[in-house]
């Protein structure tokens, strides 16, 4: 399978936001239904390593919670680990063997080949941030890229769209985001998500938008803050 390369062409340079805690609010939508409760990301860089935890929890219940741990290269984010728990499944984890140059699953016997650029689910969120930080000229609408994303159980390559800039209302004032569509670039059964990149808030994700295939959808717009510099 053909990965990219560790960053598109198209970006010259990397730069990762600051270490900061960002709590959501969280709706949930599954057969009609709709929940509400509230999520947090840990964004966590530390020279040259990273770490990110998060959740999603509705009522009493946490329906993800993940970690995703690496290096950080001149390319940007090198996941080591990805480590998810969704409500009622088994916790799986998802290896990227720099040296061995291959991503393995506990969830599956796939196997795919490394050569750098890859992301997991919860890093390719501030890789794109990091690149839009970086080189944010470059970001236009109707730009397509690629990233290798792994999953649980398999990895595949997916399309990175802009769509353009729009106004997400952050209690109760308007603030300009990059809006992002992640899409795999082959028929799969992943999600499909949306994400939104706040050029002002350091490139953090101010919203984010997860749709499956079965109509339901999990999303998480940023109700706070806390950047630790």
């Amino acid at each position: 399978m053909a990965t990219q390369d560790p960053a598109p062409p198209l970006f010259d340079k990397i730069s990762l936001p600051p270490a900061a805690e960002l709590v959501y609010s969280v709706i949930a939508a599954k057969e009609g239904r709709k929940l509400e409760g509230r999520g947090t990301i840990n964004w966590q860089p530390n020279g040259e390593q990273y770490a990110i935890t998060g959740d999603a929890g509705i009522l009493f219940f946490t329906v993800i919670s993940y970690k995703s741990t690496g290096s950080v290269n001149a390319s940007g984010i090198a996941p080591e680990l990805y480590v998810e728990k969704r409500f009622r499944k088994s916790e799986t984890n998802t290896h990227f063997h720099r040296e061995r140059k291959t991503i393995t699953f506990s969830a599956s016997t796939n196997s795919y080949e490394s050569k750098g650029g890859e992301q997991d689910r919860a890093s390719v969120i501030w890789q794109i941030a990091a690149l839009g930080r970086g080189d944010g000229a470059k970001f236009a609408p109707g730009l397509v890229f690629e990233i290798l994303i792994a999953g649980t159980r398999t990895a595949s390559n997916w399309r990175i769209y802009v769509n353009g800039k729009e106004d997400i209302q952050l209690d109760g004032k308007p603030t300009e985001a990059w809006h992002l569509t992640l899409m795999p670039a082959e028929q799969s059964n992943e999600l499909q998500f949306e994400l939104w990149l706040a050029p002002k808030k350091e490139w953090y994700p101010v919203k984010l938008h997860y749709a499956d295939r079965n109509d339901g959808y999990l999303e998480l717009l940023l109700t706070k803050l806390n950047i630790k510099r």
